[in-house]
């Protein structure tokens, strides 16, 4: 009875540890990800840039990518020939995933030379209709901020779901769900499901 005891202490050791390791390898990757989207290099770290981000998407932002994936053939909105078949697996995945990204809320710091924005504090700066920007939000901020998703990952990470909104003022801004590839040590834009511009 004592050595299966142990034995047992051993294995639920064993095990913990491995989906340590794996939450730990996936939040690497997450943060490789968005470093690469955001442009995060050395460059970007001496000249001390500082790159904002909301804590939270807002939640058209969650409604758009949840509608961009909804398919079983996802195709480029531009490019009609360009196109992605999910599995039943690859689209249950990806809708689990989804259903956690309405209650993301992005830590601080998530990139090098990165602030944190609640969402909650910046709709009141901006206020309903958006008119906000320049009596408010400039005054407090130099940039625009980026929203972004949680990297939803298939196919051994080599495919990540992904979608990002930057927001800078009532006719500046863009954003889009995207599908990427990773290649040769990369991520490469692949398709383009859904898009905004203002």
């Amino acid at each position: 009875m004592k050595f299966l005891l142990i034995f047992l202490c051993g294995l639920v050791s064993c095990l913990s540890s491995q989906v340590w390791a794996q939450n730990k390898l996936k939040a690497g990757k997450e943060q490789q990800f968005i470093s690469q989207y955001l442009n995060v290099s050395e460059n970007t770290v001496n000249e001390k840039k500082e790159i904002l981000y909301a804590d939270a998407l807002y939640n058209g932002e969650v409604t758009a990518f949840a509608v961009a994936v909804k398919k079983d053939t996802l195709f480029d909105f531009a490019k009609k020939n360009k196109y992605l078949i999910l599995t039943k697996s690859e689209k249950e995945d990806i809708q689990t995933e989804l259903a956690k990204i309405s209650e993301q809320r992005w830590p601080d710091g998530i990139i090098q030379h990165s602030s944190k924005l609640s969402l909650d504090s910046l709709k009141g700066i901006i206020g309903p209709q958006g008119l906000g920007w320049n009596d408010n939000y400039y005054k407090k901020y130099k940039t625009g901020f980026y929203t972004l998703s949680k990297p939803v990952f298939i196919r051994n990470e080599t495919i990540c779901f992904f979608y990002a909104g930057y927001h800078c003022g009532n006719l500046c801004g863009h954003g889009s769900v995207a599908v990427y590839l990773f290649n040769k040590g990369k991520w490469e834009k692949w398709l383009v499901l859904e898009e905004w511009r203002s």
